[in-house]
């Protein structure tokens, strides 16, 4: 198997996954009455945690996506993509909205999917409908918000905008049918490599089902290498912010309106409430100035008699 640049940055990422995987069980081994190797300090432990978390919460979404991609690639053809797809670029946006209804994937796994799919000739639109849609226009998500909220106004408006959105911005794409003007050329290439060379045509050979299942979990392992590096940089610039920024409610005297101020400038301000009390201000602020404003925290009891 030759190392290409894409598999080795893979490799890197994996086994910069497995190294924090490492560090993250220096937690669980006192429990067991092992004393850990190294020591972390506390915002390090949590960082390593909150990181492996992530990661393993989302790799398996990832893992289904790629192999519904390897089947994809194996399994369908441009034939059956041009029988399924409606001809009507509008009804077909909207058909690339529900996709999803079939293939539940979420935004990690969707990726390789619409990449497959493009190779068997799916129209732009569609697709960009489908990225869009799929995470939320799903079975197992909108269980979830059914599970969460009911038949809520809610579970229908999170529904009814997922929709209206996927629709409108794949109808945007409508305008530019070229799929090579919207996407990089080599994304209609297989992942790894690839020839041009004609293959002659007494060298084709009729596969069986078990060897195309078998080519299809190949090319489902190289979607998830490939796609697994944007995975451990997105959980760590997540875990990053989660660490750096902690939620806090403050209630802030009206005589000290600079401290609203520095929440606004060095945090994230989610709400106000200006009471006779004081500013009620609920935001996620760097461990810093969380800690400068601790006098201003609301106590616990005051937080439980607002819900």
């Amino acid at each position: 198997m030759k190392m290409t640049r894409k598999r080795l940055i893979s490799f890197v990422a994996l086994v910069l996954a497995i190294l924090l995987g490492t560090f993250a069980l220096d937690n669980l081994l006192p429990v067991l009455g092992v004393t850990p190797a190294v020591y972390l300090p506390d915002l390090a432990q949590t960082y390593v945690t909150t990181f492996v978390g992530l990661f393993i919460e989302a790799a398996p979404f990832l893992l289904l996506g790629s192999i519904a991609a390897g089947l994809i690639t194996v399994f369908v053809t441009p034939d059956d993509m041009a029988r399924v797809i409606p001809r009507n670029k509008y009804l077909a946006t909207a058909m690339g909205a529900l996709i999803g209804m079939i293939f539940p994937v979420c935004e990690c796994g969707v990726v390789p999917v619409v990449r497959r799919l493009y190779q068997k000739g799916l129209p732009t639109s569609v697709g960009i409908a489908f990225i869009l849609g799929a995470p939320v226009l799903n079975p197992v998500v909108i269980a979830s918000t059914y599970a969460a909220f009911g038949f809520s106004t809610i579970f229908w408006a999170r529904i009814g905008f997922t929709f209206l959105v996927a629709l409108g911005v794949g109808l945007v794409f409508t305008v530019q049918p070229d799929l090579l003007k919207v996407v990089r050329p080599t994304t209609l290439m297989p992942v790894m490599g690839g020839s041009s060379d004609m293959i002659p045509a007494g060298s084709i050979k009729i596969e069986t089902f078990a060897t195309r299942l078998q080519r299809s979990f190949g090319v489902a392992a190289d979607e998830f290498f490939d796609m697994g590096r944007y995975l451990v940089i997105g959980s760590l610039i997540a875990t990053t912010l989660q660490t750096l920024l902690v939620p806090v409610s403050l209630r802030i005297p009206y005589n000290r309106s600079d401290l609203v101020a520095q929440c606004f400038e060095f945090g994230r301000v989610i709400n106000t409430d200006y009471q006779v009390e004081g500013i009620l201000v609920e935001a996620e602020l760097t461990r810093d100035l969380a800690g400068r404003l601790a006098e201003y925290q609301m106590p616990v009891e005051s937080l439980e008699s607002r819900v």
